[in-house]
């Protein structure tokens, strides 16, 4: 499975990145963590280039996986 995203630095346009793993569920995962690093660098992100894509992780984005793939409480 793969699903592309676009990585966004210093609010500049991005450059297309494809995230890949064995699932859905873990592209998902993989994305969120890959933001979830950039949580404090402003103008830096990833972003989910497909409509599809951004409502499943609108989805998958719960509490339990926010904790379960390292989401910072603080």
């Amino acid at each position: 499975m793969k699903i592309e995203t676009i990585k966004t630095i210093n609010y500049n346009e991005g450059t297309p990145f494809t995230i890949e793993a064995d699932t859905y569920d873990e592209c998902l995962a993989k994305f969120f963590r890959l933001n979830e690093q950039l949580k404090y660098c402003n103008g830096n992100s990833y972003s989910l280039v497909y409509a599809e894509d951004k409502n499943a992780y609108k989805k998958w984005f719960s509490l339990e996986n926010y904790i379960n793939n390292g989401g910072d409480m603080w």
